[in-house]
């Protein structure tokens, strides 16, 4: 047999790893360089375009990891992503604390230990829990499900997200939430019952386009309404809700679906995905990681961004590497513990 062969497609795995990088980006783009007018003013003539481009192109990341989880669904193992998520954040925040004592000379508190350890401070992690709580209504409800079916069911929800969400701002603004992710889980599905449609193969063909035209608009539509005195706030206007970042990151992800790539590396590396998020976001290690990105932008520009982008991206990927198995390990003892406790429970 061929080694290939024994290898699981690494296509998905591969736009886990990408996406994260554009979500690094983002992250050090709107809060360490401040150049897209999440923290203070947006002004062509300081910050330029480039900035604005670039969000606009990483932007769609976090809605791309939900539609993976919806592509695959949460069927099984419910409580033990539960305690493993909070075991991530924990191993994570106590290891960014360990770096602002050790390299930044930084006095920490046990109450700003305990703090940054608390999962509902990281509201993606807040959040991705409730997903797994309700997957088993959602998955009932998909089980068996017809492609039409499942395509009305993603209208309702359309209205409900996008349109008295995100355009009217009644129930659901900027996307930051579950009720975002049930649209993108659903949609996930969606794409999942679809992918050997011959309609699905000419959207191939078409993603790379949606991609450049969906791009070029966010970034000539920010800066129209940023020029013209329009009030639209950053926040608001790359929500992760917005019909232009959901269309980004589904063409994104039906591209990564026609790329055939096979590869332990990548499945090894892409472990550690998760955990870059973590490490750079937790509240003790934020300002550290903003300031230092803020000189770099002043200095070198988008160069010292992206710079150190691509340093924080490889350090932080090899040490959840490491950390991975410590909370797989962790997450298995205690697991064992709650069996003993609690055998045999189905719903999680």
């Amino acid at each position: 047999m061929n080694n290939d062969e024994k290898i699981r497609d690494s296509n998905f795995e591969l736009m886990r790893m990408v996406a994260m990088f554009g979500i690094v980006i983002h992250h050090l783009l709107i809060s360490g360089a401040d150049v897209c007018g999440y923290k203070t003013a947006y002004v062509y003539e300081e910050s330029g375009i480039f900035g604005v481009l670039l969000n606009s192109l990483v932007v769609g990341g976090v809605d791309l990891f939900i539609l993976l989880t919806g592509f695959f669904g949460i069927k099984k193992k419910r409580l033990s992503k539960i305690v493993k998520l909070n075991m991530d954040t924990i191993i994570c925040s106590l290891a960014t604390v360990f770096m602002v004592v050790a390299f930044f000379g930084q006095k920490v508190s046990l109450s700003d230990i305990v703090s940054n350890s608390y999962f509902l401070k990281n509201w993606y992690t807040t959040h991705y829990i409730i997903l797994i709580l309700i997957s088993p209504l959602l998955e009932r409800t998909l089980e068996n499900i017809q492609v039409r079916e499942l395509r009305n069911y993603i209208i309702i929800l359309a209205i409900v997200n996008i349109g008295f969400g995100y355009i009217f701002k009644l129930v659901n603004v900027d996307g930051y939430n579950y009720v975002n992710f049930i649209f993108l889980y659903f949609c996930g599905r969606y794409l999942n019952l679809s992918i050997d449609q011959r309609w699905f193969e000419k959207l191939k063909k078409a993603a790379p386009i949606i991609v450049v035209l969906d791009v070029a608009f966010m970034t000539v539509g920010f800066i129209f309404y940023q020029s013209y005195g329009t009030d639209v706030s950053s926040i608001r206007f790359w929500s992760y809700n917005s019909p232009w970042v959901i269309t980004l990151a589904l063409a994104v992800f039906i591209i990564f679906t026609s790329i055939k790539i096979r590869s332990r590396n990548i499945n090894y590396m892409a472990k550690g995905v998760y955990y870059i998020f973590l490490l750079h976001t937790t509240p003790v290690i934020l300002p550290f990681v903003n300031n230092l990105t803020s000189e770099l932008y002043l200095k070198y520009s988008y160069l010292g961004v992206l710079l150190m982008s691509v340093i924080m991206y490889v350090i932080n990927i090899i040490l959840g590497v490491l950390f991975y198995k410590i909370s797989s390990s962790v997450t298995e003892i205690i697991m064992k513990l709650v069996e003993k406790i609690l055998p045999g429970q189905r719903i999680f």
